[in-house]
């Protein structure tokens, strides 16, 4: 089957999608925005949580409704993230979209959005993934990122 790949900025889509995948680190700290939000918890009841909180592994994807955070950096290690974990990455994407029988999604380019890897690497990885049901693919642009 011939996939369709289109790329342009996040304001301009190519064709509608059912689903967004973004690149993430462990602690889900690139996805942040600014905004603060009111806490409904005690503060002893956050501390307990943060306490047990153990975060996903490189290469892992975790769903959010419509979006899939593909988590590929560890902020802690240097590089953050590698083409092999990359590529774990966007296997686990592709079983998704396969398991749930999405065709068309948006997706970061993995590892080069905020990593070190070239377009023409995440192109290259992304190549050699079978891509199951998906049959459209739009790339998100980033502003001032060749």
């Amino acid at each position: 089957m011939t996939v369709e790949i289109a790329s342009s900025p996040a304001d301009s889509p190519p064709f509608p999608v059912e689903l967004i995948v973004l690149e993430e680190d462990r602690w889900l700290v690139l996805s942040t925005d600014n905004r603060i939000r009111p806490v409904r918890q005690p503060v002893e009841v956050l501390i307990e949580d943060m306490q047990q909180d153990v975060p996903p592994d490189r290469g892992t994807v975790l769903v959010r409704g419509n979006r899939l955070l593909a988590i590929v950096h560890d902020l802690d290690q240097q590089p953050s993230t590698t083409p092999d974990i990359v590529r774990a990455s966007l296997n686990r994407v592709f079983e998704y979209c396969e398991q749930h029988g999405v065709r068309t999604i948006a997706m970061q380019m993995i590892g080069h959005h905020h990593g070190h890897l070239t377009r023409a690497d995440f192109i290259q990885l992304l190549g050699g993934i079978d891509k199951g049901s998906v049959n459209r693919i739009w790339l998100l642009e980033q502003p001032g990122k060749p």
